[in-house]
């Protein structure tokens, strides 16, 4: 379960640009006492692996991440973040995307959600994507 003592310090990226997606995840993540950072878009979250403007790298344990966003989309930032040297998190897709075949081929992601989701399903799915790595 996601409240597991062990799962308790894990991080959580979310890339989402819809600010009401972005707030019921925060809240549901920071229930389950998981430390949550957030990006509206897939530059965003670069910046914050890199640590541009803050002390220093936020590295994920997973990262929750939206398809269609302005600027740097989800397919692309996916490519972008694989691409970098070291540890990569697991990724769970995000999607009201009809095509989830198409994007778990492009992305390899751990799991892919459809939107609208359950957040009791949604937790459940990152403590098990949390379990396996």
């Amino acid at each position: 379960m996601a409240g597991d003592r062990r799962l308790a310090v894990a991080r959580v990226l979310v890339v989402e640009d819809d600010s009401g997606v972005q707030a019921v995840l925060v809240g549901a993540l920071t229930d389950e006492s998981y430390l949550v950072e957030t990006a509206g878009s897939g530059e965003a979250a670069l910046d914050l692996l890199d640590g541009a403007g803050r002390g220093g790298a936020f590295l994920p344990d997973v990262i929750l991440l939206d398809i269609k966003m302005p600027g740097m989309g989800g397919l692309a930032f996916a490519e972008a973040y694989r691409r970098r040297p070291g540890r990569h998190a697991p990724i769970i897709v995000i999607t009201a995307s009809a095509r989830l075949a198409e994007i778990a081929g492009n992305i390899g992601p751990a799991d892919v959600v459809q939107k609208p989701f359950e957040l009791v399903d949604l937790l459940e799915r990152i403590a098990a994507v949390l379990r396996t790595t």
